[in-house]
């Protein structure tokens, strides 16, 4: 069998909160880059960002959880 030669680093429970984390993030994220920009309201962070840092994390947690399923499945 081969491998994709990829370590846990985390449990599988911090990797599922990771995981959720990744989610709200891409889906506020994108919430938030739908929105007109006014310069009264204008956001720390741009909306791009927390979209990429939120697949990052979904692929992270992703990663960190995959032995846990593959080992009950």
């Amino acid at each position: 069998m081969k491998s994709l030669n990829l370590d846990v680093i985390v449990s599988p429970e911090v990797g599922l909160i990771i995981l959720i984390v990744g989610i709200v993030l891409l889906i506020y994220g994108y919430k938030q880059g739908k929105k007109q920009f006014d310069l009264d309201n204008f956001p720390i962070i741009k909306p791009v960002f927390k979209e990429l840092l939120g697949v990052c994390l979904i692929i992270f947690g992703i990663i960190q959880i995959l032995p846990f399923i593959i080992n009950y499945i």
